[in-house]
């Protein structure tokens, strides 16, 4: 998928001069859903390493991503939601 500035996109990648691989994230990965148990198992475990750290007192880890691929969390308005809503079911 090549970028396209003019569609609308949700506001968390941030700028495109800034932010390219969070775009490349957002329009090719975030809300897409997911099939594949290695995959999953993979983001529980990310997970789960995620919140050990945080016991262990870092402060930012990242994002949870326990509801990866499970959620179309994508705003309304953005490009992707629609797509997204219709392969979920």
């Amino acid at each position: 998928m090549l970028y396209d500035p003019d569609l609308p996109r949700c506001e968390w990648p941030g700028k495109p001069e800034t932010s390219t691989l969070m775009i490349t994230r957002q329009d090719t990965e975030r809300g897409v859903p997911l099939h594949d148990d290695r995959k999953h198992f993979e983001l529980l475990v990310l997970d789960a390493m995620n919140k050990a750290l945080r016991a262990q007192g870092f402060r930012f880890t990242g994002s949870t991503i326990c509801y990866a691929g499970l959620v179309n969390d994508h705003v309304t308005d953005c490009f992707r939601h629609a797509p997204l809503r219709t392969t979920a079911a």
